[in-house]
């Protein structure tokens, strides 16, 4: 998404159009167990809206249950 650049209407059929090709990959077989993490709060965003399972932050990763 890359910040704000998705976002803005001019750009919106772009950051889709990656967005799919990022869901694809996480519902592929081998991805199904693995956890989706991103940095950036606009690709947090993003991921939420794509995916039907949940993303999470680096630091959550590194936090105690």
């Amino acid at each position: 998404m890359a910040g704000s650049f998705g976002y803005k209407e001019t750009y919106y059929d772009v950051s889709v159009a990656v967005g799919d090709e990022l869901r694809e990959q996480f519902r592929a077989d081998d991805a199904r167990d693995r956890a989706v993490v991103a940095s950036g709060t606009s690709c947090l965003e993003q991921l939420d809206d794509l995916l039907d399972r949940p993303t999470r932050h680096p630091v959550q990763l590194l936090s105690p249950p």
